[in-house]
Parts: C-alpha cells; sequence; structure tokens
C-alpha cells in the first residue's frame, strides 16, 4: 500500500477479488454479502472473478474471516487498496485471524502488506 494516511475506520473502499472454484463458491458470495456492492465478471483467460466492495471496517472483517473459513472454494482471492494488489492465498486461517484480532484497519492492512 502506497499511503495508508487517508484511511480510517470510517470511511474507506477496499475491493476483494474472489475467482471461485465453481458457481456454488460464487453464489456463497452473493448470498453471504448481500448489503455490499459486487460485480461479477470473467478475466482473460475467461476464469469467473466475483469482486466485493466494502466501505466498512466490520464488512471488511467479514470478508477476511469469510475468506478464512472457506478458502478451499476459492482458486485465488485478493485484496486491491490504493493501486496495490495483496494475495490472500498465503496466508493460513489462524493467520488471517490473527490480523482480525488486531482490530485497527491500518494494522490489518500493514499486516496483510508484510
Amino acid at each position: 500500500m502506497n499511503d495508508t494516511s487517508n484511511l480510517n475506520a470510517d470511511s474507506f473502499e477496499i475491493a476483494v477479488e474472489f475467482r471461485p472454484v465453481d458457481s456454488a463458491a460464487a453464489n456463497l458470495l452473493k448470498t453471504t454479502f448481500t448489503d455490499e456492492d459486487i460485480v461479477e465478471s470473467s478475466g482473460f483467460s475467461g476464469a469467473e472473478m466475483v469482486t466485493i466492495f466494502v466501505t466498512a471496517q466490520a464488512a471488511f472483517a467479514q470478508v477476511l474471516r469469510f475468506f478464512a473459513m472457506n478458502k478451499a472454494r476459492y482458486k485465488t482471492a485478493s485484496v486491491m487498496i490504493s493501486g496495490e494488489r495483496i494475495e490472500l492465498n498465503g496466508y493460513s486461517s489462524e493467520e488471517v485471524e490473527s490480523i482480525l484480532a488486531s482490530g485497527d484497519m491500518l494494522k490489518m492492512l500493514r499486516a496483510l502488506k508484510k
């Protein structure tokens, strides 16, 4: 992340992109995050992508926790903010929970960047 100085817990937008292994995994995202903006698209390779745009700290934490619990259902997942992409696949469920336990959005984002 190039600049996290303009982020606070009340005002930010983060995109979390998932590449589901099947349509059931894509539907699970859509039915779990009904209050968030969701965009479905196909990548250059034809792979399906589901992107969730979150604007609240609690929603971001919920998306991270969802990924930790459902990791096997998605080929890849990444967080995009300020032009940076952070791949989530390298994090274990325990590491994601540890990041969430920090509670502070900036701490979470910095922990993901490591």
